[in-house]
């Protein structure tokens, strides 16, 4: 019988995560006694939280503590590395390290390659941790250009840099102007029409919008012209199946046991009784 164990997903807001779901459902299958709990954590108050909570055994990180769980860790998987960030932690019950990893960029790229193929430029919406993440995932899928367009100038001008560095082609978009694009991944928590004027160009357009809930389906303008939406609810499916490899199995490369009903049973539990676009066995 496997030990009595507690996860947790942080952040702020947190009200609105299906990470509790899936996971739970994922822990059923593979008959684990263990719990998960969602935590409402303010930035900056991550390490307080950690010290108040030596009991758990493992955390989903999301916005806006991703680069402060990457600061709390002792040490780090290279994802995690290069992009400074962190969406997972992992607490080793011998020496009390801090592991950290970032599965969101294998999540987006597992959301992405069974669905379409690799386009040559790919527009990235946003310039925070998620956007982050995606240059990151972009420049491992071999793409050559990332075209950044966000509000903050200093921000889309940081993260332009960033994917310079990874090796990409990079360009910026002004802010408010219309935008065509072959290839688009909205890291903002609402649809990109409210924000700016983007429409699909070439045979075959896609957006992945990372973002989940009632707002993924009113991107309206893209709609309306033919654009294939990836719902982001793949990409939280696939960057949970690697935490839940990491806090079963110390790895995120190492497949759980049987995995493919695993993921039915996330997949069941996140789109409850809709066809989704499956990828991935």
């Amino acid at each position: 019988m496997a030990e009595r164990r507690e996860y947790g997903v942080v952040g702020d807001p947190i009200a609105h995560s299906l990470s509790p779901a899936i996971h739970q459902a994922a822990y059923r299958v593979l008959d684990l006694p263990w719990e998960y709990h969602r935590f409402r954590v303010p930035q900056g108050e991550l390490s307080r939280f950690l010290a108040q909570h030596p009991g758990l055994s493992g955390l989903s990180v999301t916005m806006p503590l991703k680069a402060e769980a990457f600061s709390l860790s002792t040490e780090a998987l290279p994802r995690a590395q290069e992009t400074g960030l962190a969406n997972t932690l992992v607490r080793d019950d011998t020496d009390r390290a801090i592991r950290a990893d970032n599965t969101d960029i294998l999540g987006m790229l597992d959301a992405l390659t069974p669905r379409v193929k690799r386009p040559d430029q790919v527009l990235v919406v946003g310039s925070g941790a998620t956007a982050l993440s995606a240059v990151h995932a972009l420049a491992r899928w071999g793409v050559g250009t990332v075209t950044v367009l966000a509000r903050r100038q200093e921000a889309t001008r940081a993260l332009a840099q960033r994917a310079a560095a990874c090796g990409l082609s990079t360009q910026i978009a002004p802010w408010g102007d219309a935008v065509t694009a072959e290839a688009v991944i909205n890291t903002l928590p609402g649809p990109v029409s409210s924000a700016t004027d983007i429409r699909p160009d070439g045979e075959a357009p896609w957006m992945l919008a990372v973002g989940y809930g009632a707002n993924v389906h009113r991107h309206d303008t893209w709609n309306a012209a033919g654009g294939r939406l990836i719902d982001g609810r793949w990409m939280l499916l696939y960057q949970a199946v690697y935490q839940i490899r990491l806090f079963l199995e110390g790895a995120p490369d190492r497949p759980l046991p049987d995995e493919g009903r695993v993921i039915a049973a996330m997949t069941a539990v996140l789109f409850e009784g809709e066809h989704p676009d499956v990828g991935r066995s």
